[in-house]
């Protein structure tokens, strides 16, 4: 899910029951554009695949970023006009054609770029590009684990979050999150101040809670808001202040006492609020004394 400046909310999902992609807005006022089912690649009626993710741009636009059915990453844009681009293989690492992934996570920033974090299905690594405002890419760069060589690798999630719709990170940074191999949460800030406006990282800061889901989001102040899934199926909510302090975890109350299974979260700059998309397992959660 993602912010858009107008105060709307989009969505990217996929459906379990028949694996495809589907496609929703929930507006200002609150009504919903209903599940739509964009059309698939070169020429496919529908996109099949897991993980898809979505970011909002400064100009109205969304990018849309998913992992096909043969493991491979691709992207495409829903214009302003709500017209569609056709989805296009994104590029591999050097010396490859194209990439396999097996998570994917965008965010819209600023500057007009859009930043795209995936692991890689062969190696595990964490590897990013950016999105240039004309359309170019830049070539894949990893990103250094939570533990180091030979420590904490990544495990089944990861979020990146800019501002709210990219308007509001200082300096046009991002952060995302992990959850490491050994199930902890992880945290990273990113910065475009290095030579030539290369990314520089503060470096890996546990977060000192176990996951199985992770969601951040930018807000207009300049702070940061996280939604988690903790290991019990509950929500875990916290924010980080712009001075790098955060206020801690508290619970979310889940939908209708439910397990939860995945977490979204999309700061609105609109009105300086965030919305919180949760999937509900199947069973509920036994009753508490």
């Amino acid at each position: 899910m993602t912010a858009m400046p107008d105060g709307s909310v989009q969505y990217m999902a996929r459906k379990k029951s028949d694996g495809f992609l589907y496609h929703n807005i929930r507006y200002s006022n609150g009504t919903l554009q209903g599940w739509a089912k964009p059309n698939g690649y070169n020429g496919a009626a529908s996109f099949s695949g897991p993980g898809p993710a979505i970011a909002g741009m400064p100009d109205g636009s969304a990018q849309v970023v998913g992992i096909g059915l043969d493991g491979r990453l691709y992207h495409r844009i829903r214009n302003n006009d709500t017209t569609w681009t056709p989805w296009a293989q994104m590029q591999g690492r050097p010396g490859e054609s194209t990439f396999p992934a097996r998570k994917v996570a965008i965010a819209g920033i600023g500057d007009g770029t859009a930043q795209v974090y995936a692991y890689s299905s062969d190696n595990n690594g964490l590897y990013t590009t950016t999105r240039a405002s004309n359309g170019t890419w830049t070539a894949w760069s990893q990103v250094d684990n939570p533990g180091g060589d030979g420590g904490v690798g990544f495990g089944p999630d990861l979020a990146v979050g800019a501002g709210a719709n990219g308007l509001a990170m200082p300096n046009n940074s991002s952060q995302f999150l992990v959850i490491g191999t050994d199930g902890k949460v992880y945290h990273i800030l990113r910065t475009p101040t290095g030579p030539g406006g290369a990314p520089v990282y503060s470096g890996w800061g546990a977060l000192n809670i176990s996951a199985t889901s992770v969601a951040i989001t930018g807000m207009p102040n300049g702070s940061s808001q996280t939604l988690l899934v903790d290991q019990n199926g509950d929500l875990r909510f916290n924010i980080r202040n712009m001075n790098g302090s955060w206020t801690g975890f508290s619970q979310v109350s889940s939908p209708e006492g439910h397990a939860v299974k995945h977490a979204g979260i999309a700061g609105v700059p609109t009105n300086s609020t965030s919305q919180v998309f949760a999937t509900p397992l199947t069973r509920q959660h036994p009753p508490t004394a």
